[in-house]
Formats: C-alpha cells, structure tokens, sequence
C-alpha cells in the first residue's frame, strides 16, 4: 500500500489547505501516479466494471502542472489521497473486502453466495434496498444489518429462494453473466 504523507484519514480540504502549493503539487504527483497504477490494474482485473474503478475512471488524468488554482489542487488531492488510502482503492483491497464479506455472509447462514455469485449478489442486495427496504447500507460492514432485516421472521431458505427469483426475472448483466443458477447450492440440501 502507498504511504500517504500527510496520515490516513487527513486527506480533507481543510487539513490540506495548511500546506504550501508545491508541497500539494508535489504529494499530488505521485499519488495520482499510484491512482493511475492502481486503475490500470483494475483495467486488467475481474474488477474492470466495479463501482471503485468505474467511479474512478478518467479522474485523475490532469497532471498537476495542469491544474491551475490552489483550491482546486486541493480538491484534487483530498480526491486522489482518499482513493489511494481506501482499502477498496486496489485491487488486492477489494479482493479482501470481497473475501470477507462472502465470510460473514455464510457465517449468518447465507452460505449459498460464492466468489462465483457476489456480483449478483450485490445487485440483489441493491435491488432489495429500493424495492423492499427504506434503509441504506453503505459499507460491507453495515451489510450485517441489512442481512439480520433481511433475516427478521425468513431462513436463508427463503432468502435464497428469493435471490433465485429475482436472478431469474432480472435484467441484471450480473444476473446474467453468473454460472447456471448463479453457482449456489440450495442450502436446504
């Protein structure tokens, strides 16, 4: 992981703005050459259609001759330290965040989502949160609370009969790019 000069957590405009230009100019130079790095490796990645890098695409293409104002460096490098300092701003972080989640998913019984179904999982969970929830789940942490809403008076059980209901009615690309019935297992067997 690149080392941030200024402290995870620190890269916000008012903490910044206590620097001067060519300290900024200079921290923004090379972190927006690990950004860069880091998007190409993405490119390459099973994760080239994610959210992280999709999001990320094309941002930090302006070197910093290029951009003109203080403020506006400043910006830029809150932007680009906060990419960098994310553990999903790499492809090996977003591996272990994936890895995780799948992990807390089977150990609240939904053993049924894989590496080979998380996709689809996620735009079930997101299809969820519009269509049967009024609440907002942001992190992979806070997902444990939407799996025990998901769980209050339903089994994984229904909960996978559900995801296998909505896979086979969805016009997801996720839906559709996952194996056969989105290589899950009934979990009743």
């Amino acid at each position: 992981m690149a080392k941030l000069k200024y402290g995870k957590g620190n890269y916000y405009i008012e903490y910044l703005a206590a620097f001067d230009e060519k300290e900024l100019r200079q921290e923004y130079a090379r972190l927006r050459e690990v950004a860069l790095k880091r998007l190409a490796a993405f490119s390459r990645s099973k994760f080239s259609s994610s959210r992280i890098y999709l999001s990320n695409l094309g941002r930090y293409d302006r070197p910093a001759s290029a951009i003109q104002s203080r403020e506006e460096l400043i910006r830029a490098l809150a932007d680009v330290g906060t990419f960098v300092g994310s553990e999903a701003g790499s492809v090996r972080g977003l591996q272990g965040i994936r890895k995780r989640s799948i992990q807390r998913l089977h150990e609240n019984g939904f053993d049924f989502v894989t590496a080979a179904n998380y996709d689809a999982w996620i735009e079930f969970i997101d299809w969820y949160k519009e269509h049967e929830s009024d609440k907002f789940y942001p992190t992979p942490e806070a997902m444990r609370e939407m799996v025990k809403e998901v769980q209050k008076g339903k089994d994984p059980q229904s909960v996978y009969r559900q995801f296998q209901t909505w896979k086979d009615q969805s016009s997801s690309p996720w839906a559709r790019k996952a194996p056969g019935h989105l290589g899950m297992r009934d979990p009743s067997r």
